[in-house]
């Protein structure tokens, strides 16, 4: 299990955190991740991050699972495969889910990322942690 510690994203504000990420996302873009347990490469496109970063809430666990997203790509579990939507580009040809438990300050928290399957091969993603019942 992959652990996880946000001690020093503690009284951070929220512009701040962005800025943390958007350092993380700017050394991504073009990278590969390989996913042990699928098979799959993940490439980290440009757009990746945005949802993250700017959708939702923010808070501390999802900027320190953001900072350790590769090696939490590395390990996650395929979970299913969805059809694309329809309001989706063309170019996306439907989703990959993944799911792994993480150790984040002592709490296990179940990651889920839906990976995007674009023609040429580029993968989208949405990264989200809810609390393990």
């Amino acid at each position: 299990m992959i652990k996880i510690n946000t001690e020093h994203l503690l009284g951070k504000s929220n512009p701040e955190l962005r800025k943390i990420i958007a350092r993380k996302v700017d050394g991504l873009r073009g990278k590969r991740v390989y996913n042990r347990n699928s098979g799959i490469i993940i490439v980290f496109v440009s757009d990746s991050v945005k949802k993250s970063a700017y959708g939702g809430a923010l808070y501390k666990d999802k900027v320190a699972l953001i900072e350790r997203l590769e090696k939490v790509l590395e390990n996650m579990r395929f979970k299913n495969l969805k059809p694309r939507k329809e309001k989706d580009k063309v170019t996306v040809l439907g989703y990959m889910n993944f799911t792994d438990t993480v150790d984040v300050d002592g709490r296990k928290k179940i990651v889920m990322v839906a990976i995007q399957i674009r023609k040429g091969g580029k993968y989208y993603y949405n990264l989200d942690a809810v609390d393990k019942a």
